[in-house]
């Protein structure tokens, strides 16, 4: 997530989730797929592109009948977990070439670090901007991008595509879930544990996302390896296969 020391939801946040919660269906749900045309348009330069996948931005927050509060240890935890299905995932694409992180200076690590903040708020405001009838016609068109920040990823490591990562978990205690059991008692509604992944590839030339996906679930958490697999491969399911190197077939077989 962008803000770090944030322990509560952001307005913006909020409408995200209420938008999500609506259209939920399914164990994960993906609720938005993003700019692919863009990425085919991108990946036409040439055969193979150098790709730099960075560490996913994971919060885990324990969610009590009031507030919530991040645990360190399920973040750490989540962090891994994700980071490794991501770079499972990307290195089956036959048109990426994965690359390990280069030795960055501290200026650019910095700034990278800065740009994984980024991601989350860019992207979160073109998602709710999708969501709404009044912006349809548009949608097609929507430019969503980080900046010029990252061309030096280009220009000095040959970088090509950045993939940014950012995801929160938020688990529900026994006094919400008794909380919820009371409250339905008098038709009220409180809202159980979610959690919610947003994938992106970005153009480090330019800084634009030429592709993203962005999946949520009531059911699926970031603590434990196969439901953190189902989540990033749902939130992938909508790569334009064929661009990235794999079939329909082979992405609905992963």
């Amino acid at each position: 997530m962008a803000y770090r020391n944030s322990k509560q939801f952001s307005l913006l946040q909020l409408l995200t989730v209420f938008l999500c919660v609506l259209t939920l269906s399914g164990c994960v749900t993906s609720v938005h797929k993003g700019q692919h045309e863009q990425l085919e348009s991108s990946l036409q330069s040439k055969n193979t592109h150098q790709l730099l996948v960075t560490s996913a931005d994971v919060q885990i927050f324990e969610l009590g009948v009031s507030d919530s509060e991040e645990v360190p240890e399920w973040t750490e935890t989540g962090t891994r977990l994700v980071n490794a299905a991501v770079n499972k995932e990307f290195g089956a694409f036959d048109r990426f070439h994965m690359i390990d992180k280069p030795a960055l200076t501290d200026e650019e690590e910095n700034l990278l670090e800065q740009y994984t903040q980024l991601y989350y708020p860019v992207v979160d405001s073109e998602i709710i901007r999708s969501r709404f009838p009044a912006w349809k016609h548009d949608e097609l068109k929507t430019k969503t991008t980080l900046g010029p920040g990252l061309a030096f990823l280009k220009n000095k490591y040959k970088v090509d595509y950045a993939v940014f990562v950012s995801g929160q978990d938020y688990i529900s205690t026994g006094g919400r879930k008794a909380a919820m059991i009371a409250a339905a008692l008098f038709g009220v509604g409180i809202p159980m544990g979610f959690s919610y992944l947003t994938v992106g590839i970005v153009e480090t030339e330019t800084g634009n996302v030429v592709w993203n996906n962005f999946v949520f679930s009531q059911e699926v958490g970031f603590l434990e390896e196969e439901q953190v697999s189902q989540a990033v491969t749902k939130a992938l399911e909508t790569l334009p296969a064929e661009s990235v190197g794999k079939t329909v077939v082979q992405l609905a077989e992963k």
